[in-house]
């Protein structure tokens, strides 16, 4: 939004979204809105398979909730060469109008996905924190438990009993989880094959990469294909 002001009432909930801010609200979320006088916004719709995919991919999610962005300069100057691109005429924009829009929707989740991470782990001990930042810098590496466990400056015993507790699961299955997460993303791209997509993100044998991919996609690596998206606009 550029300026005034648009009032979001969803459910019992309002979300008031000023200048230089952005709101998202999925698909079949039902809402009414206010505009004030003056305002002037624009409203894109994004393919819902589209954002679900990268939801999935980017922050291990398969949807998103209805949120305010606020300081969402990138967002913005990305709906903007999204909707400049769309009005223009000619080969290769439809191409054009694919990619921005896949890069927008990539900026969203990626703010909503550090909104609530920053949420959740505002409470987390600062000595799992610092783990989870080394995992989250260096899950290519050959990290171990020890590894994690002297980054926290706790014994692995009392580290691993710790992280379960505030992250939910052991330290190795959360490197796991990133790793795999990572390779996924590496797939969907395209140009690298299931041994490269593996050896890039850390894990050295193929067979355990394969079942940990498929426990959490539910599909083998290789059927993990960049499929055709679509991007309807609307409200410009």
């Amino acid at each position: 939004m550029k300026t005034g002001a648009v009032q979001y009432r969803i459910g019992a909930r309002t979300m008031e979204v000023g200048p230089g801010a952005a709101v998202v609200v999925p698909a079949g979320v039902e809402h009414a809105s206010r505009i004030e006088e003056g305002t002037e916004a624009c409203s894109l719709w994004l393919g819902v398979d589209m954002v679900e995919e990268i939801a999935a991919t980017v922050s291990n999610a398969r949807h998103v909730d209805p949120q305010v962005l606020s300081a969402a300069a990138r967002v913005g100057t990305l709906t903007e060469l999204l909707v400049e691109e769309a009005a223009v005429e000619g080969s290769g924009t439809i191409m054009a109008v694919e990619a921005l829009a896949e890069t927008l929707t990539i900026s969203v989740v990626r703010r909503l996905r550090d909104q609530t991470a920053r949420a959740a782990t505002a409470a987390f001990d600062p000595r799992v924190r610092a783990a989870l930042a080394m995992i989250d810098e260096g899950y290519a590496e050959p990290l171990t438990v020890d590894d994690l466990a002297r980054t926290a400056g706790l014994s692995r015993f009392h580290f691993s009993r710790l992280f379960r507790e505030q992250v939910g699961a052991s330290p190795y299955q959360h490197l796991v989880s990133v790793r795999v997460e990572r390779a996924a993303e590496l797939l969907r791209r395209g140009g690298r094959s299931v041994t490269e997509a593996a050896l890039s993100v850390g894990f050295q044998d193929l067979s355990r990469f394969s079942r940990a991919f498929a426990q959490r996609f539910g599909c083998r690596p290789s059927q993990m294909m960049t499929s055709g998206r679509r991007v309807a606009i609307v409200g410009l």
